[in-house]
């Protein structure tokens, strides 16, 4: 059963997030970055979170975080066991109950720099809670 977390207050909230949620860094599938700065560099803060699990990570832009001042939360889907990791060179994709799960960066413009994302819909406000 895939698992989605409400909203986690960036990458220092993610452990806690997790074990509320019964789960463990292994078992998260994908995790989807709301950024409010274009250039906003998480990969050190990722690389720490996540300890070294490989997950597919997709970024998009947003206007604001609603209710929040902070720069950036995450969306997190977690399947127990992790899912199957599919890797070639630094590309990482998994597969969890029948889904794939992708990277994707969608740039400030809102156009997808990868091919994998749908359309996209430019910048956006992202509310914390389900809407």
């Amino acid at each position: 059963m895939t698992v989605y977390l409400p909203a986690v207050a960036g990458y220092p909230g993610l452990p806690g997030a997790l074990i509320e949620a019964g789960l463990g860094i292994g078992d998260i599938v994908h995790v989807t970055e709301y950024v409010t700065r274009p250039g906003l560099q998480l990969s050190h803060a990722r690389s720490i979170a996540l300890g070294g699990h490989r997950v597919p990570v997709s970024r998009v832009p947003v206007e604001a975080v609603v209710g929040d001042p902070s720069p950036y939360i995450l969306g997190v889907s977690a399947h127990p066991g992790g899912g199957t990791l599919l890797a070639a060179g630094g590309d990482a994709l998994r597969v969890a109950d029948g889904i794939v799960y992708l990277p994707s960066v969608h740039t400030t413009e809102g156009s997808s720099a990868s091919s994998t994302a749908g359309a996209s819909t430019g910048s956006r406000r992202c509310s914390p809670w389900p809407v």
